[in-house]
């Protein structure tokens, strides 16, 4: 693949989010296999089915755009989404596999694994800079702290040209990280990373931080949030997220055509 041609480069961004995404979804998928969790699918990407396959019981589907990723599990939805034949004991119930603290390492373990991944690819960018000073990942950890304070993790990826905020200004970072060449690329592979764990903590449903808080809520109410309450809450925080998107989609692409 010519990683100078616009296109590949595309391609090249596309799949590196296929990729992020995944991981952040098989450490769900892996805290759901520990804690006895009954799933179904593992979903990377929205719109038309790119490639799937089976593996045990479990779906893996890669959709043509890889702008979220989730594991199908009936219990997540709200203990209405699920039988239990015998009520367990009120000690139990918190690590049975619909109990509090099974849902909380759940969701946990989705950014926990986003976040691994950031810290192994760091480590991986400073293998492949051995002759940078040995103080390299103290300095990029410096420009993280310095970038998250002014609200923009993308500036890390490209000092010159439009700034990416939203999905648009993402594609146009990761291709110039891809076209500078390994180091860059997996700087930004690194930081995108990190934005996803970062993002993902964020308390708004359907997001893993919204997840938990509704989970928390739980033993305040003393009873059982309804299957249908979880859903409008993450219907309700999806259409949020989605409209803060397009506003970010709008920005990148005024500023992409006013520096044209």
């Amino acid at each position: 693949m010519n990683l100078r041609h616009p296109a590949s480069l595309a391609l090249a961004v596309a799949l590196a989010l296929h990729f992020l995404i995944l991981v952040h979804e098989l450490g769900h998928y892996c805290a759901g296999r520990l804690i006895g969790l009954a799933m179904s699918q593992v979903v990377v990407g929205i719109g038309p089915v790119l490639a799937h396959f089976r593996a045990r019981a479990m779906v893996f589907q890669f959709r043509l755009l890889p702008l979220v990723g989730y594991v199908v599990a009936p219990g997540m939805l709200g203990r209405e989404a699920v039988s239990d034949p015998a009520p367990a004991a009120a000690g139990r119930r918190w690590l049975s596999p619909h109990g509090v603290l099974a849902r909380l390492a759940f969701f946990v373990a989705g950014p926990a694994a986003s976040l691994l991944l950031a810290l192994v690819l760091w480590g991986t960018l400073y293998v492949y800079h051995e002759s940078r000073p040995r103080s390299h990942l103290w300095y990029l950890t410096e420009r993280l702290t310095q970038e998250v304070d002014r609200g923009s993790l993308a500036r890390l990826v490209e000092p010159e040209g439009p700034r990416g905020y939203g999905v648009f200004g993402l594609v146009l970072d990761g291709m110039r990280a891809f076209r500078a060449g390994a180091g860059r690329s997996l700087e930004f592979l690194a930081i995108l990373s990190l934005s996803i764990a970062l993002f993902n903590m964020l308390p708004i449903p359907p997001l893993d931080g919204g997840r938990m808080l509704l989970v928390l809520v739980e033993p305040l109410l003393r009873r059982p949030l309804s299957a249908a309450f979880v859903i409008n809450a993450s219907l309700a925080g999806a259409a949020l997220i989605v409209l803060g998107n397009l506003a970010l989609l709008f920005a990148d692409v005024a500023e992409f055509l006013t520096r044209r």
